[in-house]
C-alpha cells in the first residue's frame, strides 16, 4: 500500500507539470510569438496565473472530477482496486499532455482528465456509474465557453474601432 502512495505522489507532481506546462503554453504562445512579451516574462507570468488558478478554483475543480464525473460508489467496492485506476487516469493524462506539449499540439487538460475519469468509471462499473448529465454540462462549456468569448472579443474590437480607430479626431501619428 505505501509503494502505491509513493507512486501516486509521483504521478500527481508529473501530471501537475505536465498540465501547467499545456496550460501556460498555450496561453502565453501567441504572446511570446508575436513578440508581446519575451519567453522570460511569459514564463513568470504564466506560473503566476497557473499557481493562482490552481489554489483559487482547484477545490471546485477537483471536486467535479473526484465526485461529480463517476458515482463515488463504485470507487469504494475496492479501494486498492479503484487507487491503481485513478493512478492510471493521472499517468494517461500525463503521458498525453507531456507527448502533445512536445509535439506542439494545443489541447485540452480538462478533455484530458474529463476523458481520463470516465473511461475508469467505465472500466470499474460499466456505462452506468459515469454522471452522464453532468458530462453533457462539461462538454456544453467546451462549446458555449470558446461562442462567449469570440463574441465579447467582438464588441470589445466594435467598441475599440468606433471610440478610438474611426473617430474623426484620432492621431495615428502617436502609433508610429
Amino acid at each position: 500500500m505505501f509503494w502505491i502512495l509513493v507512486f501516486g505522489i509521483i504521478i500527481s507532481f508529473f501530471a501537475c507539470w505536465t498540465i501547467g506546462a499545456n496550460d501556460a503554453a498555450n496561453a502565453m504562445g501567441t504572446s511570446v510569438g508575436s513578440k508581446a512579451l519575451t519567453f522570460k516574462r511569459a514564463v513568470i507570468i504564466g506560473g503566476i496565473f497557473e499557481f493562482l488558478g490552481a489554489v483559487l478554483v482547484g477545490a471546485k475543480v477537483t471536486g467535479t472530477i473526484s465526485n461529480g464525473i463517476i458515482d463515488p460508489a463504485v470507487l469504494a467496492t475496492n479501494a486498492g482496486y479503484a487507487m491503481l485506476a485513478m493512478l492510471a487516469a493521472l499517468l494517461t493524462t500525463g503521458l498525453f499532455l507531456l507527448l502533445a506539449s512536445k509535439w506542439g499540439i494545443p489541447v485540452s487538460t480538462t478533455h484530458a482528465i474529463v476523458g481520463s475519469m470516465a473511461g475508469v468509471g467505465i472500466a470499474l462499473g460499466g456505462l452506468s456509474v459515469v454522471h452522464w448529465n453532468v458530462l453533457g454540462k462539461i462538454a456544453a462549456s467546451w462549446v458555449v465557453s470558446p461562442v462567449v468569448g469570440g463574441l465579447i472579443a467582438f464588441l470589445i474590437m466594435r467598441l475599440i474601432k468606433s471610440q478610438i480607430i474611426y473617430r474623426e479626431d484620432a492621431d495615428y501619428r502617436m502609433y508610429l
